[in-house]
């Protein structure tokens, strides 16, 4: 490497061994060169980051220390990775003696630097420092995203980072977390703008998690925090309308599979645990609670998977996972990805013959509308709470003959209340395909008996055929407040 400015060429390799204080002589930066947004120390701490082979770690630790540097810039976040991610030359450790296999290669300028009261536990103790000074509120991103995985990085190295690098996933996913509340509340206000907007901070925090764990050693623990934090992010990248959010979403997912890519081989033997079924309810939440589902590879990816590893493709065996539940409906999980199906269908919202319908009108508004699942047996089921209540809505003919033109499907709502007992295993009600009002009620019955507290809105205004005395309530009654059967 040289430098040809003016006609002055500089062999740096050597000069690796010069004195310390000649080369910071020499490469010495021009202040007048520094930009705005560095102040002269930080500037200072920068151009000497870079002091290759011998001081880079030392500088780093440095910088760390004395809070210089802007670690959320760009400039400086490229620096940093050159930094830590520099092969220079390699050299061959030998083996033990009367050990087999051939001699393990080593990076050079990375010799010792493990050692007791050297460079590496140094750095995971600023490191931890950091953690430690960020943890009661991360609001900095890209600096959170950075020291965490520098953190990552240097566990497979110094197994001590392992720990801060957990702590900085821990931390992320708690702000993501913290923001449900808010999204619960814009969901019940039909907020749709505000949702998207906290799904997409939601993402940003959670791909920030994923990255704590790119590299290091796995544990089941870890393996179910990074399945629930991917199948999270592939959720909070659904229903995303604007562009510029579109845009972003789509880097933030390519880093999250990019994590699982180099990751997958590690969760492997780990994969069949408690974790899918947790991971799964955090997009379904109402997946039976009574006991671990039981996961088994999709078909046509079985073949490929020996004790040993992969026989064709190094990720077929875990693409994907698939497990029935008791009442019959089909999960299915992408690992990769984050995909989560329901009897092999995303999660939508409700069809506009059910939020056009004047009975949802009526009672949830006009321009409405629920993220939903649907059941084998055709029920949408809201995935998350409204107002703390869940909600099931099922589609029926509206008569003998059909559903034909001009004639308008009838709709069955049954509303359970999330605290209640098994108000998590849904409602059978609506099941019955039948077409009158009187089968759907038939069901109902049914998820009352299964589940606990069950309530279903019943249609006043005679648009419906119901067995309810419409005749029994004034007017004003009938017409200003909806109307509730308890099953």
């Amino acid at each position: 490497m040289s430098n040809n400015s003016e006609g002055h060429h500089c062999d740096l390799p050597g000069l690796a061994h010069a004195d310390p204080g000649f080369l910071s002589t020499l490469f010495s930066p021009p202040t007048d060169l520094r930009p705005d947004w560095l102040s002269k120390p930080a500037f200072l701490e920068l151009t000497s980051l870079r002091a290759y082979p011998l001081r880079q770690l030392h500088r780093l630790c440095a910088a760390l220390r004395q809070r210089t540097l802007p670690l959320a810039h760009p400039a400086v976040q490229t620096l940093v990775r050159q930094l830590l991610y520099h092969i220079g030359p390699v050299v061959t450790v030998p083996k033990c003696e009367g050990g087999e296999g051939p001699d393990k290669p080593q990076l050079q300028w990375r010799e010792g630097w493990d050692r007791d009261h050297d460079v590496l536990p140094t750095l995971c103790a600023e490191l931890a420092a950091l953690a430690e000074e960020l943890d009661p509120a991360p609001r900095d991103q890209p600096a959170v995203l950075l020291l965490g995985e520098m953190a990552a990085y240097l566990s497979d190295w110094y197994e001590p980072c392992r720990t801060v690098a957990r702590r900085f996933a821990a931390m992320t996913s708690r702000v993501a977390d913290e923001l449900e509340a808010r999204v619960a509340a814009a969901v019940g206000a039909a907020d749709g703008v505000l949702v998207a907007q906290l799904r997409v901070k939601q993402v940003r925090w959670r791909v920030m998690a994923m990255v704590c764990y790119g590299a290091g050693r796995l544990d089941a623990e870890d393996v179910g925090q990074l399945l629930q934090l991917v199948v999270l992010v592939h959720h909070g990248c659904l229903f995303q309308e604007g562009q510029a959010a579109q845009a972003e979403l789509q880097l933030l997912a390519t880093r999250a599979h990019g994590v699982m890519a180099a990751r997958a081989r590690d969760v492997k033997p780990l994969l069949w645990l408690k974790s899918l079924t947790a991971a799964a309810a955090r997009v379904l939440q109402r997946i039976p609670a009574t006991g671990d589902l039981r996961w088994e590879l999709v078909p046509r990816y079985a073949p490929a998977v020996t004790d040993t590893g992969c026989s064709s493709n190094c990720y077929d065996w875990c693409c994907g996972v698939q497990a029935v539940s008791p009442d019959g409906d089909l999960y299915s999980i992408n690992v990769l990805d984050g995909t989560v199906l329901c009897n092999g269908r995303h999660p939508g919202r409700l069809p506009r013959e059910a939020t056009e319908h004047p009975l949802f009108v009526r009672t949830f508004g006009a321009g409405v509308n629920f993220e939903v699942s649907i059941t084998r047996e055709g029920v949408m089921q809201t995935l998350q709470p409204v107002a703390g209540r869940h909600y099931d809505f099922f589609l029926s003919s509206a008569g003998t003959g059909g559903t034909q033109a001009g004639q308008q499907q009838q709709l069955a709502v049954l509303e359970l209340d999330v605290s209640a007992v098994g108000a998590r295993e849904g409602a059978a009600g609506a099941r019955q395909q039948g077409e009158g009002r009187g089968k759907a009620g038939a069901g109902a019955r049914h998820g009352a008996a299964a589940s606990g507290v069950v309530l279903e809105l019943l249609d006043v205004d005679g648009r419906a055929a119901c067995t309810y005395r419409k005749d029994a309530l004034p007017v004003r009654l009938r017409k200003m407040y909806s109307h509730w059967l308890s099953r």
